[in-house]
């Protein structure tokens, strides 16, 4: 007789062709595209960094804003390019395809212990979510392993592993800087000044990756990296902006004005808050914690880019599956269609981006920041909820993981019923590229 909370033999083979469709999918992709302008700009940076270093990439175009050991992964990527002669952006998205293997594995750890059904169900929404598999195979950004590093630093918390939870955020900040602002977001889940110096102890061996280039070219990096703003998308408060121009002209020209040059600061504010909260009384769970921090850091962003709905997406299907599933069916199709309105009809598939996405797929993306905000309403509820919501945070690993009347909040338990070749030579010089 089988287990209740394991899966039997039939279960097992579907699981396993469902995960073999996704990563196929995801390998195909891979093959048959070149992806976005931003796959373009790997591929100078990967040229430019081979001929003149990483520190000169900075002094030469600050268009290349990345932290420089992802600026030498580059380099790598393009020698093993051209020593097993295959296009370069293809050896490049190996790397996030094989942060998604990892992803997966993380999740299926995540909710194992309370039943491999459920499990297996977050697994297969991961899987065959549109967000990850065109953001991990198509793009030719590295948003998807820097969320999986993330998830990583959260599963390493959440099982008290300090120095590994540190490690894996300070991997993920080696790979953009987005996930500084989770630090004081982790920093409040730290019960003693024990924990919290093993926890900096790992984000200090990660910033060592950092050194030659802020000692060669510190103004540089500072100006392209840590000064960077993203392009206004229209994407949450960008499309609110745009859209209230004529109607709401005084609230258009404010969040102009003074909130866009200063959102940082307020993204920043958040996470403080977040963290100060949580040393107040833990009220949420590391996943559930790192999943508000990224959801909020999406609905309060002044600028945007497509790859950028993969941020939240692993650390939401460890909090709250539900709000997960919702927030993938939205963000993926409207992901698709931006995609696909800027196909340039080209055998090996790519998207020209241009100064804004094509109607009608902002609107898909409304609902997907629609979702982001109540998930974030819900949790900052949990937050403040004092006692009850602790006793709801120690419950949540006994419950359910996706429930068809429950909420979206990340406290909130559920069950989802069961549903069983473009050229390798660099292209123009890399000043000329346009910033993405």
């Amino acid at each position: 007789m089988v287990k209740t909370n394991e899966l039997s033999a039939r279960q097992r083979q579907l699981l396993g062709l469902v995960l073999a469709l996704g990563l196929g999918l995801r390998c195909v992709i891979a093959a048959r595209s070149v992806g976005s302008n931003d796959a373009e700009l790997w591929k100078l940076f990967a040229f430019h960094i081979a001929e003149h270093g990483v520190a000169d990439a900075y002094r030469e175009s600050i268009v290349f804003n990345h932290p420089p050991l992802m600026g030498w992964i580059s380099w790598l990527s393009l020698e093993l390019a051209q020593l097993m002669q295959r296009r370069f952006i293809y050896v490049f998205k190996a790397l996030t395809i094989l942060s998604e293997v990892g992803c997966a594995w993380l999740l299926w750890s995540r909710w194992r212990e309370q039943s491999q059904l459920k499990a297996a169900r977050v697994l297969a929404v991961f899987s065959l979510s549109l967000i990850a598999i065109l953001l991990s195979s198509y793009h030719g950004n590295t948003d998807c392993l820097f969320a999986t590093l993330c998830l990583a630093s959260a599963c390493a918390l959440q099982r008290e592993r300090w120095l590994w939870a540190g490690l894996a955020l300070g991997a993920a900040i080696n790979v953009k800087v987005v996930p500084l602002m989770l630090i004081p977001v982790f920093a409040g889940l730290l019960p003693s000044w024990r924990a919290a110096q093993r926890f900096g102890a790992g984000l200090a061996l990660c910033a060592l990756p950092f050194l030659p280039a802020l000692w060669q070219a510190r103004e540089d990096f500072v100006r392209n990296v840590l000064g960077y703003n993203s392009i206004h998308f229209q994407w949450g408060i960008p499309l609110l902006i745009e859209s209230t121009q004529e109607t709401l002209p005084g609230l258009a020209s404010w969040l102009g004005e003074h909130y866009v040059p200063n959102a940082r600061y307020v993204i920043l504010g958040f996470m403080l808050l977040i963290g100060g909260l949580l040393r107040r009384q833990r009220t949420l769970n590391a996943y559930e914690a790192g999943a508000l921090g990224l959801s909020v850091f999406l609905v309060l962003v002044p600028g945007f880019g497509v790859q950028y709905l993969v941020w939240p997406l692993p650390l939401l299907l460890a909090a709250h599956p539900r709000t997960a599933l919702k927030y993938s069916l939205y963000g993926g199709t409207f992901a698709l269609l931006v995609y696909y309105l800027f196909w340039t009809g080209t055998d090996a598939w790519f998207s020209a981006f241009s100064s804004g996405f094509p109607m009608p797929a902002p609107f898909l993306g409304v609902l997907a920041w629609v979702t982001l905000i109540g998930y974030c309403v819900s949790g900052f509820r949990q937050l403040l909820g004092g006692t009850e919501a602790s006793s709801a945070a120690r419950e949540i690993d006994a419950s359910g993981v996706f429930d068809s009347t429950g909420a979206s909040g990340p406290l909130e338990s559920g069950v989802l019923s069961s549903a069983s070749g473009a050229s390798e030579e660099p292209g123009p010089a890399l000043l000329s590229a346009q910033p993405r």
